[in-house]
């Protein structure tokens, strides 16, 4: 049974991220630089009202899974240059 969920969940992954591509040029990831660092995606309403329940929850899935990328490389998300003084 698990192994049925993961494999539903890592395809409802791969969705999110097609959904997420389809969305190119009207969404917005920025990082803000605090003391609890956060990362934030940002659809306009228009775009998400347009989405079906299922690409919404994929959507949201694949997001989640960018946690890892954007630890990996933080200065691609946060506006401050990775040279300016701490």
């Amino acid at each position: 049974m698990k192994q049925q969920k993961s494999k539903i969940q890592k395809a409802q992954v791969i969705r999110g991220q097609q959904v997420f591509k389809s969305l190119k040029g009207i969404y917005q990831v920025r990082g803000g630089l605090t003391p609890l660092p956060v990362v934030s995606v940002i659809i306009p309403k228009t775009g998400w009202d347009k989405l079906s329940k299922s690409d919404k929850v994929s959507l949201t899935l694949y997001t989640e899974n960018l946690i890892s990328l954007v630890k990996s490389s933080p200065a691609k998300y946060v506006d401050i240059s990775p040279s300016a003084p701490a």
